[in-house]
């Protein structure tokens, strides 16, 4: 399948297509900022760095393959199969039930106005919701174990803690 992404190079934008049929690992950052609008996760796709696809604000749908070993689709999110983590989102992003795990970089700088994060949510990764401005309120889950640093860095979002979680590790999340 052939779609067209954006690459940042020394500040330049340049707009391309490429064949994404037999790629099997995708570096951090590698379409960071890009207006990609649609992502199309191959079968062929085993691994991909956290932060990947972050800052993707124009990324309005998620799919993946079928088959693929690795990842499987949720509500336009990919979910690493292994670990029911999140690795990937966009502001159209429903959060399944079953994931106990927000990845890394996985909704940052997405433009996420609002999110409902599932009952059973373990842990909340580093920069997992970072620079997403126009997020307004999250209501973190009693099941939480860890939240990472900076996982809402830069959001002005009101956050309603569980009293379990302490009031000193929530100032690491901004």
């Amino acid at each position: 399948m052939e779609k067209n992404f954006t690459f940042k190079i020394k500040f330049c934008l340049i707009y391309f297509k490429i064949l994404i049929k037999d790629i099997k690992n995708i570096k951090k950052y590698a379409f960071y900022g890009s207006k990609l609008k649609s992502l199309r996760i191959p079968a062929t796709l085993t691994s991909f760095e956290s932060g990947a696809f972050a800052g993707c604000r124009y990324l309005a749908e998620i799919f993946v393959a079928d088959g693929n070993p690795t990842y499987k689709q949720g509500n336009n999110t990919v979910i690493e199969i292994a670990t029911d983590k999140v690795v990937v989102g966009c502001a159209n992003s429903i959060i399944d039930e079953t994931v106990k795990i927000i990845g890394a970089h996985a909704f940052e700088d997405c433009d996420i106005k609002s999110i409902s994060l599932p009952k059973g949510l373990l842990v909340i990764e580093q920069y997992a919701f970072a620079n997403n401005s126009k997020l307004s309120y999250v209501s973190l889950p009693k099941t939480l174990t860890s939240v990472e640093s900076y996982s809402f860095l830069n959001c002005h979002a009101n956050i309603a803690v569980p009293n379990k979680i302490s009031s000193a590790l929530a100032e690491n999340w901004r």
